[in-house]
């Protein structure tokens, strides 16, 4: 069972269609609703667009496909005004604490930005999310006036393929597939700059500061990170100037550069 809803401006239509949630073995449904009813706003629609709450470990395969289109765009000229504006997102939650854990998408329609959403099929990444009852939502914000539908899309096909899916955490965040130490910025600095670094399989982080003859000045980070893109302030208000190395090490990663502090 997916859900589709209809956010009607005029004439201009803004769709969305969200399905196939596999969750380890289990199809997972929305909460069924009337789907002859108008709803009075988007915080009424929100309020409905549920699934039914599912089990996550950090070992839970799952997966699910949204993708977002507009109806009737030619219209849009005569319709639409600047103040209108279509948002779309997804968020997993947390069904006993109702905390928000998770983000995917952030698609937003305006009168100048009417192009099709693809299609997203995500296979997310459950590492280190707390084991617990999870359901997923969508959440619709919009700008100027509207009419609100609902309706209940059976999926047909009664095995649902598994492929061509995107990789993503539980966070929401992509997934990197290689080790990366990127270049600080600013670079050089004075005397504070950002170090990013990602890591595609989670373990055991170090990033340290050394100076030009290897003696260790600072450690910037020293604990277990799971997979994901990371950013690192560091402050040399405390150095002198000169040419320092930063090497980050994780798993059977090791990669150093160069960094200039100018006083």
């Amino acid at each position: 069972m997916a859900e589709k809803g209809v956010i009607n401006k005029k004439g201009v239509e803004f769709l969305f269609n969200i399905g196939d949630i596999i969750v380890g073995d289990s199809v997972i449904k929305f909460i069924e609703q009337p789907d002859t009813i108008l709803y009075s706003s988007a915080e009424e629609l929100n309020s409905v667009v549920n699934t039914v709450p599912f089990y996550l470990l950090p070992s839970t395969e799952f997966y699910f496909t949204d993708f977002y289109y507009v109806l009737n765009d030619s219209l849009a000229d005569t319709a639409l005004t600047a103040i209108d504006v279509v948002n779309f997102k997804v968020e997993l939650v947390n069904n006993q604490s109702g905390q928000v854990v998770g983000t995917f998408d952030n698609v937003t329609y305006t009168k100048e930005n009417l192009i099709g959403y693809a299609n997203a099929s995500y296979q997310v990444d459950c590492n280190s999310i707390i084991p617990g009852e999870y359901y997923l939502r969508l959440v619709t914000t919009v700008e100027g006036e509207a009419d609100y539908y609902l309706g209940n899309v059976q999926n047909s096909s009664e095995e649902l393929n598994k492929h061509n899916y995107q990789q993503v955490s539980f966070n929401g965040a992509d997934i990197p597939v290689t080790y990366a130490l990127e270049q600080n910025y600013p670079n050089p600095f004075n005397p504070v700059t950002t170090i990013n670094y990602q890591i595609p399989k989670s373990g055991m982080v170090t990033l340290k500061v050394y100076d030009i003859i290897g003696a260790e000045v600072a450690t910037l980070v020293n604990e277990e990170k799971t997979v994901g893109r990371y950013e690192v302030n560091f402050d040399a208000s405390k150095l002198a100037s000169g040419v320092y190395i930063y090497q980050l090490q994780v798993n059977d990663f090791i990669n150093m550069k160069k960094m200039i502090l100018l006083k």
